[in-house]
């Protein structure tokens, strides 16, 4: 990963990735519900409770980040932006077969955009 990429970030694992990379390496990063310059995942009493992605993990923002609704957010995804998405999953088949939603019942969305940036995004790493 390094600073002239586009990185998308799923949920669960994905959303800690922030707090890895070393600024002088520091991609864009994308969440899927509008943010483009996420920053690192802070903790609630250092957070704007307003600023969330995804997975509803309060984040910051890299200077010069921007938010956008989810048709500009997907239309970004959909234009093979994304160099690299990190998403979370349940299962992955031997063939690569992504299980990366929640059954009926469950107190989570649906299928999210997950299924679509696996389509788009350039390369996929999935994360257990």
């Amino acid at each position: 990963v390094n600073n002239e990429m586009v990185i998308n970030l799923g949920i669960g694992l994905p959303q800690l990735i922030p707090n890895f990379i070393s600024e002088d390496s520091r991609p864009l990063i994308h969440s899927e519900n509008g943010i483009l310059g996420v920053g690192n995942l802070l903790p609630f009493d250092k957070s704007n409770p307003d600023c969330m992605d995804a997975g509803g993990g309060y984040v910051g923002t890299v200077p010069g980040g921007s938010f956008v609704d989810s048709a500009e957010s997907f239309g970004f995804v959909r234009r093979g932006k994304i160099d690299i998405s990190f998403l979370g999953a349940f299962q992955v088949s031997s063939t690569g077969d992504l299980a990366n939603w929640h059954f009926p019942g469950a107190r989570k969305p649906g299928m999210g955009g997950g299924l679509e940036i696996a389509s788009c995004a350039k390369k996929i790493i999935i994360l257990m």
